[in-house]
C-alpha cells in the first residue's frame, strides 16, 4: 500500500507541477491556504478516494507552500474525482499467465479560488504504476 501512496503523490503532484501552474502564493496573490476535500470516486475501487486525498494533503503539508485548512477557512480548494482504475498485464510467463501488470489511475481535478470562484485549472490526470503479483496490487497503486 505504501508504494501505491508514493505513486499517487508523485504522479498527481508531478503532473500538476508540470502543467504550467504553480501552487505558490506568488502566482496567486491572496492565496495562502488550500483545502483538499475527500476526492469523489466513481471507480468503485475500495478506499482509493481516501488514499489519494491523504497522499495529496500530505504532499501539501511537506511542501509547505500553502497551509492546508478546512474548506470553510481556506483561500482555495483542490477537488478531485477518481474516474477509473485499469489493470493491464505487461509481461507473461511461459504458461501465459501475467508476470507483471501496469495499473492506470484516471482522475479529474480542479483548483478554485474560493473568494472569486475563479477556476485556476480543470484537468484530467493519468497516473501509472506497476506490480508483479496480484497480491502486490496495492503496492502498484501506491
Amino acid at each position: 500500500m505504501k508504494k501505491l501512496n508514493i505513486f499517487i503523490i508523485i504522479t498527481f503532484i508531478s503532473f500538476i507541477g508540470c502543467s504550467h501552474y504553480s501552487f505558490t502564493g506568488a502566482g496567486n496573490p491572496g492565496i495562502n491556504s488550500i483545502a483538499v476535500p475527500v476526492f469523489d470516486d466513481v471507480s468503485s475501487e475500495f478506499q482509493i478516494r481516501e488514499k489519494i486525498t491523504d497522499a495529496v494533503v500530505e504532499k501539501f503539508i511537506i511542501d509547505n507552500t500553502l497551509k492546508v485548512l478546512s474548506e470553510e477557512n481556506s483561500d482555495s480548494v483542490l477537488r478531485g474525482t477518481v474516474v477509473s482504475i485499469e489493470d493491464k498485464p505487461v509481461s507473461l510467463r511461459a504458461d501465459e499467465t501475467a508476470r507483471a501488470f501496469e495499473i492506470f489511475i484516471y482522475i479529474k481535478a480542479e483548483y478554485i479560488d474560493r473568494k472569486s470562484k475563479k477556476v485556476f485549472f480543470r484537468k484530467n490526470i493519468q497516473g501509472r504504476g506497476t506490480y508483479t503479483d496480484l497480491s502486490d496490487r496495492e503496492n502498484g497503486i501506491d
